[in-house]
């Protein structure tokens, strides 16, 4: 895992604006996708746990499909930081081009 720092920049943000996004086209999506297909996973038997009033963070339910992740998640991930509404902007925009119409 790599954080992306933008040599003789100094960024705009503060903490409390800012976000820790994965750098395309290694999207957190993609990373999962891949795991799963690497791994041979049956995506219908996967289990997941966080889904709980108050819990924000989801994970793998069964320990060694977490840690095995988490490692991949290391090896592969390229992150950078960046604004909040940038990340969000960002979010709305790959979502909408997710969405597909029956008529």
């Amino acid at each position: 895992m790599a954080i992306l720092f933008v040599k003789n920049h100094k960024p705009k943000f503060i903490k409390k604006n800012a976000d820790v996004d994965h750098i395309p086209p290694m999207t957190f999506e993609k990373i999962i996708t891949d795991f799963i297909q690497i791994k041979k996973l049956d995506p219908s038997q996967i289990e997941y746990i966080g889904f709980d009033d108050n819990q924000y963070h989801k994970e793998f339910k069964c320990k060694n499909i977490k840690t095995e992740f988490e490692n991949y998640h290391r090896k592969v991930a390229k992150l950078r930081i960046i604004s909040r509404q940038e990340n969000l902007t960002q979010k709305k925009k790959n979502f909408d081009q997710q969405i597909t119409l029956d008529l």
